[in-house]
């Protein structure tokens, strides 16, 4: 813990000390398996109502016997366990549809149209590929989702010729298919040589001149579900953070800005897991955006070896699935708190959120979850409340008007008429 800052509530801190007491860490020799005649299936999207939306596909042998350690799989006791976003099992294959290709190939697992899946999980076993560049190395994709330009930028830095990276989308037979063990286990644990494919990318590049950079979705107009975040931008830009906005860079600029830095700062996400590129001892700070830990991302603080901060700022009273959000935030007393401790020269004097987000806040979430019983709250205005006392532990939630001169401050009962003067807009998830 001696490189953790907790900016948190009390219960939030025992949560997060208890998580950072294990090091998360892979000790051993990751396994490699080679499977002569190996098949190579390409991934299908299935979806159950008692799951959600899972994958088959990976690597199965000579007589369709699946190879578990091909999976795409997030804990190792679900092995062969169908599991929302997971991939643990095969399927069959008529022989007359297998195509046959000689020679032997290094099975990458499946490639993730998702920057942050792609760093974490799409290259975690090209450690392999790195001690054995004369082979090949083949990738399945979800959905048919190819890579992009931003995708095929990141290949190219990792050095792997165009010629010896194959996408497979037809079930593909080799003389051998080899199958290292991932490095990194989503929101579990990591081995060392999960770092390799970074450091490669990483190597011939050179650090922006900024050494505080703070790392802003406003720009990505495909996720606007974090309300709130423009007064981050604007605090941490009056105290010497450069914004940057990695939707509008290359991937050669993103990895600039993130080796130069001595502080990053930014909301939990994608974003931030680009710290894989930063220094050891990098200082990170992340802006907490709702209650859960994100595991992943403490792995990555581990295995870095970076200073890490966690400041809760999510005002967010309703209950939200990790993906969708949305999420509110605001200026808490524990960002204060940590900019005061920093000597911060611009420090907000109070804590507090813009009332239009809230109701912007309410109505996403209305949007988003209205045909799903499953975030469904109780049907009252009394029990929101509730919500918001258990996240901030008092009676009162303050928040900022418009202006954001954080003159103007509300109590909960302020939040209750405006909650109720717009039922419009929480009827989409009050149940009658």
């Amino acid at each position: 813990m001696k490189n953790v800052k907790l900016f948190l509530n009390q219960k939030d801190i025992k949560r997060y000390e208890d998580w950072y007491s294990d090091d998360h860490k892979i000790d051993r020799d990751l396994q490699i398996l080679h499977i002569q005649k190996g098949i190579i299936l390409p991934c299908i999207t299935f979806e159950e109502s008692n799951i959600g939306k899972y994958y088959k596909g990976g690597v199965i042998d000579k007589n369709q016997v699946y190879i578990p350690l091909s999976g795409l799989y997030r804990n190792y006791n679900r092995i062969n366990q169908r599991h929302l976003l997971e991939s643990t099992e095969g399927y069959t294959v008529p022989l007359e549809k297998i195509k046959y290709k000689s020679g032997s190939i290094i099975y990458g697992g499946i490639f993730q149209k998702h920057w942050g899946h792609f760093l974490l999980e799409s290259l975690s076993r090209l450690w392999f590929y790195y001690k054995n560049t004369e082979l090949p190395i083949a990738f399945i994709y979800i959905d048919n989702k190819k890579p992009t330009e931003q995708f095929l930028e990141a290949f190219e830095l990792l050095g792997i010729p165009k010629d010896k990276i194959i996408f497979i989308d037809e079930p593909t037979q080799f003389d051998e298919v080899i199958v290292p063990e991932v490095s990194f286990i989503l929101s579990h644990c990591a081995h060392n040589s999960f770092l390799i494919p970074f450091e490669k990318m990483a190597e011939n590049i050179e650090p922006e001149k900024f050494t505080k950079i703070y790392i802003s979705r406003t720009k990505w107009k495909q996720n606007q579900n974090l309300i709130g975040e423009e007064i981050f931008e604007k605090i941490f830009s009056e105290n010497g953070y450069k914004i940057i906005y990695p939707e509008t860079l290359s991937v050669r600029e993103q990895i600039s800005y993130i080796k130069g830095a001595d502080y990053i700062a930014g909301f939990i996400g994608s974003g931030i897991h680009n710290s894989v590129f930063a220094k050891s001892g990098t200082n990170i700070i992340i802006l907490e955006k709702f209650s859960l830990i994100n595991d992943t991302q403490g792995v990555i603080n581990l295995i870095k070896k970076l200073k890490v901060t966690h400041i809760n700022t999510f005002y967010t009273f309703l209950p939200v699935a990790w993906g969708e959000g949305p999420f509110l935030a605001g200026i808490s007393k524990y960002l204060i708190d940590y900019m005061k401790k920093e000597n911060f020269i611009s420090i907000p004097p109070k804590a507090g959120i813009n009332k239009n987000d809230l109701i912007i806040f309410i109505k996403k979430w209305g949007e988003t979850y209205k045909k799903s019983t499953g975030y469904m709250v109780n049907p009252n205005i009394e029990e929101c409340i509730k919500l918001v006392n258990k996240i901030f532990d008092d009676n009162t939630v303050d928040y900022i008007e418009e202006d954001n001169k954080f003159n103007k401050l509300f109590s909960l009962q302020k939040i209750k008429n405006i909650l109720n003067k717009n039922y419009y807009l929480i009827k989409y998830f009050l149940r009658k």
